[in-house]
């Protein structure tokens, strides 16, 4: 009987340790990579250039650089690289900004569209942009003014 009350305290001993499980991971719940330290508080009056490092479905292709002007605290310009296989000219819209999420929601230039910033410094970082239907595109950024 010793050995199997020993059994038992040995299995509820590891299944707690099992449930605690080991320090680390990214410090609470945001997303990987992402803590928002370097998220600024607004995005107005900041102008941000964008080089595509991954794509699927959306006019950017891979390697093209665009910008996007945040003109006030809910308009936004869109400048679409050359390359850009939808369009060359310069579309506005407007734009809602979230500083604790680092998450910017575009619309007014067509499907709406989803970005979160990974702000790796104040200036710059990488940004996952999604749209409804699933088309994305990864790209770094970096501050212009």
């Amino acid at each position: 009987m010793k050995t199997g009350a020993v059994c038992i305290l040995a299995v509820s001993l590891l299944g707690s340790l099992w449930l605690t499980g080991c320090g680390g991971g990214d410090g609470g719940g945001s997303p990987a990579g992402n803590t928002n330290t370097n998220s600024p508080s607004a995005l107005a009056g900041k102008t941000y250039t964008f080089t595509v490092t991954a794509r699927q479905g959306l006019t950017e292709p891979v390697g093209s650089t665009y910008s996007i002007a945040f003109t006030d605290s809910s308009m936004f310009t869109f400048n679409p690289s050359p390359q850009n296989i939808e369009r060359t000219n310069s579309v506005s819209g407007q734009y809602t900004f979230d500083s604790n999420t680092a998450t910017v929601h575009l619309s007014g230039v067509g499907e709406p569209i989803s970005g979160m910033f990974d702000f790796m410094t104040p200036v710059s970082g990488t940004i996952h942009w999604m749209e409804g239907d699933g088309e994305m595109q990864d790209a770094t950024f970096m501050q212009l003014q």
